[in-house]
């Protein structure tokens, strides 16, 4: 009996913490480089997940609204652009077929260099989300911040077919493969090219 008693006291123990070290919990960093309280948007090669659940392009709207949650509104004169103003995201449909969404458009920062265009000009007005995302991106296992430079990006993608930044467009560009599977990533940008923040990050099935 006192042999039992001794094992049952043992167990206690240890399920109270004694006796080993508790195992150490990993703590996400948002872009902001404080821990995460906002959504987790994860890019693994071609596939998408927020907070876990995939996001697929070229499915309906309805199915995104079953992630992100409703639509805050929709913003073009023939329609085809949905944007989540407290998230910082939008998503445009193809133009063939309006109900599917071919492109995820992550806003991290504001780019001054829309300051003169009616779409972008002020936050929630046009195609701009009132906020920028506020959570966890991350790129094939890169953690990005609100100061990521794109050169240090540029090679992060996996199964990447090509990385550039055009000569006097604001905009670089990846196209990426996995199986038969293409994906085209876009990063808006300002005159500093690779050495520029990433303004918009937006990935693209590309099909009309």
């Amino acid at each position: 009996m006192k042999i039992i008693l001794t094992l049952l006291l043992l167990l206690t123990l240890a399920g109270c913490g004694w006796g080993g070290e508790s195992p150490e919990t990993t703590v996400l960093l948002g872009l902001d480089g404080q821990p995460v309280t906002g959504p987790r948007l994860v890019f693994s090669g071609t596939e998408i997940t927020y907070n876990g659940q995939p996001l697929r392009l070229g499915d309906t709207l309805e199915d995104w609204e079953r992630v992100l949650g409703k639509a805050d509104r929709t913003s073009h004169p023939m329609g085809g652009v949905y944007i989540w103003d407290d998230l910082g995201i939008r998503g445009y449909t193809r133009n063939s077929d309006k109900r599917r969404m071919k492109t995820l458009s992550v806003e991290l920062n504001r780019n001054p260099q829309h300051a003169a265009n009616d779409l972008y000009s002020k936050p929630g007005e046009g195609i701009s989300p009132s906020s920028l995302f506020n959570g966890y991106l991350e790129i094939d296992g890169a953690p990005l911040r609100r100061d990521s430079i794109v050169r240090e990006y540029g090679g992060k993608f996996k199964n990447i077919l090509s990385f550039n930044c055009r000569s006097g467009i604001s905009l670089c560009s990846t196209s990426i493969r996995q199986g038969d599977i293409y994906m085209y990533v876009y990063i808006s940008i300002d005159e500093r090219k690779r050495n520029s923040i990433i303004y918009t990050l937006s990935f693209s099935d590309d099909t009309n």
